[in-house]
């Protein structure tokens, strides 16, 4: 699988792939599947911390006109994903994102990685690394299957929603690739 997507000079997303399409329905999300006017890439991303990183990752794209290549999760409530996506400069001050499939292995279903679940609106969010898919547990980043054990999710007809920071192990590597 290839998801593909091109930003304008003002970070508007203006063009896709045929994997964009596929993936946002293979995720149940068909909403986010056609593309109806331009609107800024960062409407999709959530948490500031992410947004913040891959807007540094898109300027350094642009101001040193070189192709940067990071690893990230993107795991499905039944399956844990490895991509790998590079940036690549585009004229017009465009940047062109290329992601690919390397790896997708199944695993027991985690509810709160399911958009689907229903959400608890009291419960705090919970923060889950853009990067490598670990949540924050008050003083430690730990695998969501943990963190669900931990803190009686299973039990929990309700989930808490999710929000995207990044761990200080990704983002010291993230930075190093920039």
């Amino acid at each position: 699988m290839i998801v593909e997507y091109r930003i304008d000079g003002e970070d508007r997303l203006e063009v896709v792939g045929p994997g964009w399409a596929r993936f946002a329905r293979e995720n149940s999300s068909p909403q986010l599947a056609v593309i109806a006017s331009p609107r800024s890439l960062w409407s999709y991303v959530s948490g500031d911390e992410l947004t913040d990183l891959w807007q540094l990752l898109t300027a350094r794209v642009r101001t040193q006109n070189l192709a940067v290549t990071v690893a990230f999760r993107c795991d499905g409530p039944a399956v844990r994903r490895l991509f790998m996506m590079r940036l690549t400069p585009q004229p017009d001050a465009g940047v062109r994102f290329t992601s690919t499939l390397l790896r997708a292995e199944p695993r027991p279903a985690v509810a709160v990685l399911d958009v689907e679940a229903g959400r608890d609106a009291t419960a705090p969010l919970l923060c889950v690394c853009g990067w490598c898919n670990r949540c924050r547990d008050g003083t430690q980043w730990v695998a969501v299957e943990r963190y669900v054990r931990d803190h009686g999710l299973l039990e929990r007809a309700l989930q808490p929603g999710i929000t995207h920071g990044i761990c200080e192990e990704c983002a010291e590597r993230v930075m190093c690739q920039t």
